[in-house]
């Protein structure tokens, strides 16, 4: 990527520049004492890094030594910030040329001594560098209006050899398009980089708040149609007593207790596939079987339930105040799809739901009641206490069993 420049030539155009660059930094060192004292990134003062700039611009160019400064005839830097940097809504001088393009400046001079892949690589890692430093202050730019600054960048570095009369334009504009296409790969890489990582924490965020396949299902189509199950298994839990000992906690106690235990009750579903659906204050209620169909949701559903259970139990030993747990299962049909458009959320509707609720406020602290259908399903595995037949709100007479444990097998 050098181009048809001598050797000769690209030296005689960068130190034509280093001349101008000079002439900055020197009146860099003339700013408010204020101002020479504020420190960058690295806890370096502006003065000091200057004033490492000049030295370096010197050890590139020793001919600048024998030179007077004011032997340049134009700041191009200062060009560049009065014609694309004053307006109210983009960053101040200070921040543009005092603290970072001084630096862009120098490695552009050392990329076009040579344009060599190591002095191309050193000025896109500065570049990258300076947005990276940027994005983390909180300020961060956008792609365009780098694009606007890297262009008028361009224009100045012609139009100073073109008043000149320079004799090998064409050389400019070679190593013009060099440095210029290496700052602006360093921006788009790196802003393509942060676009993927944005990507990938909205796709997470997404996938934390609807089933994995339907997130897929909805950035694909756009919507995610609603899905009839014929047989699937809802879980609801609940703690005793809850009600009660909140008005007792402090909210902050209440909060870090109740997030304590759901986060465990997420990673017991996360290992056994299943499905959350909800919280709705200390309720929990999940799913198995959707939303891609698995004939073993019953078993799943009831070995996190025994978890569950077992957990909450456990840290009753280590927390006496702790609540105890009901939950309730049933088995059934149902539907399931995202009800929504702004907050959505993925829901289940259908008998099945209603009854699981209600096999949960049937029950009894500490234990896991199931409806006769969810009992066909898992009667095999587990060893169950049938119950009869109970009242439940609004539905009559169900039969119920308490699991007890997993058969041995």
């Amino acid at each position: 990527m050098t181009g048809n420049v001598s050797q000769e030539n690209r030296r005689k155009i960068a130190l034509e520049l280093a001349r101008s660059h000079r002439l900055h930094l020197t009146r860099e060192l003339d700013k408010s004492p204020d101002l020479l004292s504020e420190t960058d990134a690295e806890g370096v003062c502006f003065e000091d890094r200057t004033r490492l700039q000049l030295d370096e611009l010197s050890r590139l160019f020793p001919e600048l030594l024998s030179e007077p400064t004011e032997d340049a005839t134009e700041n191009i830097m200062e060009s560049w910030y009065e014609s694309t940097a004053r307006r109210s809504d983009l960053p101040s001088y200070f921040q543009v040329v005092f603290n970072i393009q001084n630096a862009v400046f120098l490695e552009r001079l050392r990329y076009m001594l040579d344009s060599g892949e190591e002095s191309r690589i050193q000025l896109m890692e500065t570049a990258t560098g300076i947005m990276r430093r940027e994005r983390a202050s909180g300020r961060g730019w956008s792609f365009p209006y780098l694009i606007q600054t890297e262009s008028a960048m361009r224009r100045l570095i012609e139009r100073r050899f073109r008043r000149m009369k320079y004799e090998r334009m064409e050389d400019v504009n070679i190593l013009a398009d060099e440095q210029e296409n290496a700052v602006l790969t360093a921006w788009f890489t790196y802003y393509h980089e942060l676009a993927l990582v944005e990507r990938v924490r909205s796709d997470n965020l997404l996938g934390n708040i609807l089933p994995r396949a339907v997130a897929e299902d909805l950035k694909r189509k756009g919507l995610s149609e609603p899905i009839q199950y014929d047989s699937a298994t809802v879980v609801f839990t609940d703690f005793v007593g809850f009600t009660e000992s909140a008005s007792r906690l402090k909210p902050i106690e209440l909060i870090e207790d109740l997030d304590r235990l759901f986060r465990a009750f997420d990673r017991i579903l996360r290992a056994r596939g299943l499905e959350k659906l909800k919280t709705i204050g200390d309720s929990y209620m999940f799913a198995g079987g959707l939303p891609n169909p698995d004939p073993e949701h019953a078993r799943k559903c009831v070995l996190a339930a025994l978890e569950i259970r077992d957990y909450v139990k456990a840290q009753k030993i280590i927390r006496p105040n702790m609540w105890p747990i009901r939950i309730g299962i049933h088995s059934g049909p149902l539907i399931a799809g995202i009800i929504g458009v702004n907050k959505f959320s993925y829901d289940i509707w259908g008998d099945t739901v209603n009854i699981a609720s209600r096999m949960e406020s049937g029950g009894e602290q500490g234990r896991i009641n199931i409806s006769e259908m969810t009992w066909s399903l898992v009667k095999d595995f587990f060893q169950c206490e049938e119950r009869g037949y109970q009242e439940i709100k609004n539905r009559g007479k169900y039969k119920m069993y308490f699991v007890t444990g997993e058969r041995e097998s």
